[in-house]
């Protein structure tokens, strides 16, 4: 049979930090992620600007964001500003 959650631990699983992770490169991504997981949040990953626009339409809510940041693709202030106005 399963282990059933006691209430308080329900409780604080129910309140985990939501990270949403943003990086084109698989690797940094993955251990971004790892990190999040270790650190005790739950996460989800995209490769693309775009995927994050839309998981945060999707999304109910995220805690925190991540964006990794590199030379094939910088990140921009429209970027940013867009995904800003998108989570509210």
């Amino acid at each position: 049979m399963g282990k059933r959650l006691t209430k308080t631990q329900f409780r604080q699983r129910a309140r985990l930090p939501r990270i949403l992770v943003v990086d084109a490169n698989a690797g940094y991504r993955s251990v971004i992620s790892h990190v999040v997981e270790l650190a005790g949040g739950e996460f989800e990953s995209v490769a693309e600007f775009e995927a994050a626009m839309r998981q945060l339409e999707r999304s109910p809510r995220f805690d925190l964001g991540i964006i990794g940041m590199s030379g094939e693709e910088p990140v921009t202030p429209k970027h940013l500003a867009g995904l800003k106005a998108e989570a509210r």
